[in-house]
């Protein structure tokens, strides 16, 4: 037998695959996930992460929630894009590396989905890393040069590839001490002072005697504690409120209400991007909407649109001092902000309604 990928789609164009073939496909996707969710650094974090509800670990229960993640990816690589794979087989005698790259697709769009926070650091520190790379700061001692999970970095061209100091994690967690919240909320020019501060705390490990390390050990650290601290970032102020324990899995919900709150996020952004309005204006309710949502990925309370919409309502249960510095939002300009994102979110309810309510139609004969 060929390539395995490569046999089972040839096989669609025609008749049902065997059984065996399927079942073969099947074992080996399923296997590549759960290597992508460890070299990822996912495979100890709640299966919610990736938008799979319901199960409190990848490993639980005969790993089901594995098997659901496989159907999703599945369905995303060889539903809806096997008219791709198929054009690519009359073209090239295979499609393995096709397939890989799609799984890497599927886990950038589920983490960026339902991982704000965590793709969030990923994008920030990836940036400053290449940025350092680019410098002459840090060198690609192994792996992939655009700066993934497994590449290996060093301080020096021939430095050793040893595993990172065991302290390290702890060492890098604490970096959010000057970096929170910028990390999360800067953008444009404020993005570059952060890439900046990172270039720096990075050239201080150098300074403690650590040679080289994968990319995934500063990154994961990084991603762990922010999730942490998000929560009790934007608390009310009051005293211990920086040490409460925060919660690390996000709600249960149900598919549909999953759904309708991705179409929720979507129909917000666009509409804030659209609307007439100063330009500073627009950039308070973009932050603002962020914020929200980034509460989402720390697994606080909107975890399903009726829980979104009851935030924007019942804004007294946040601290507005506290969200005007750490987002640079007038104080006073909050409760009008929180209004026109409410506004918002009812029309795009009631559009959705509409939507459903909508016969649907169907053809005779």
């Amino acid at each position: 037998m060929g390539p395995l990928f490569t046999q089972y789609v040839r096989s669609l164009e025609s008749t049902a695959p065997e059984e065996q073939l399927a079942l073969a496909a099947w074992k080996r996707l399923r296997e590549i996930l759960k290597g992508e969710l460890k070299k990822r650094g996912l495979w100890h974090n709640p299966p919610s992460y990736l938008g799979i509800c319901g199960w409190p670990s990848w490993s639980h229960e005969d790993e089901g929630a594995l098997e659901e993640l496989a159907a999703e990816c599945y369905s995303f690589i060889f539903v809806d894009r096997l008219g791709r794979l198929q054009a690519q087989l009359r073209a090239k005698p295979n499609i393995e590396g096709l397939v890989l790259l799609n799984v890497h697709h599927f886990f950038l769009e589920r983490q960026k989905a339902h991982d704000p926070l965590g793709y969030r650091v990923f994008e920030m520190v990836q940036a400053a890393v290449r940025q350092a790379v680019e410098q002459g700061e840090l060198f690609v001692l192994a792996g992939d040069p655009e700066v993934r999970n497994s590449t290996v970095l060093g301080f020096a061209p021939g430095a050793p590839e040893e595993a990172a100091p065991v302290a390290l994690a702890s060492r890098i967690s604490r970096w959010n001490d000057d970096l929170l919240p910028d990390l999360v909320m800067a953008r444009g020019r404020r993005q570059e002072e952060v890439w900046l501060r990172l270039r720096g705390l990075l050239k201080g490990l150098a300074a403690q005697g650590v040679l080289s390390f994968r990319f995934r050990d500063l990154l994961d650290p990084l991603k762990s504690d922010t999730r942490r601290r998000w929560a009790a970032l934007l608390e009310d102020g009051e005293e211990g409120a920086s040490e409460r324990a925060v919660r690390k899995v996000a709600p249960e919900v149900s598919v549909e209400s999953k759904e309708s709150l991705d179409k929720l996020t979507r129909y917000m952004s666009a509409a804030v991007s659209r609307m007439p309005m100063d330009a500073r204006t627009r950039d308070y309710l973009a932050a603002l909407w962020q914020y929200l949502r980034f509460q989402a990925g720390a697994g606080e309370p909107s975890g399903s649109v009726e829980q979104l919409m009851g935030e924007l309502g019942e804004t007294e249960r946040f601290s507005h001092r506290k969200i005007s510095q750490v987002l640079g939002i007038p104080r006073e300009r909050l409760p009008g902000l929180f209004s026109m994102l409410r506004q918002i979110a009812t029309r795009a309810q009631r559009t959705a309604a509409k939507g459903r309510s909508r016969p649907v139609r169907r053809e005779v004969g």
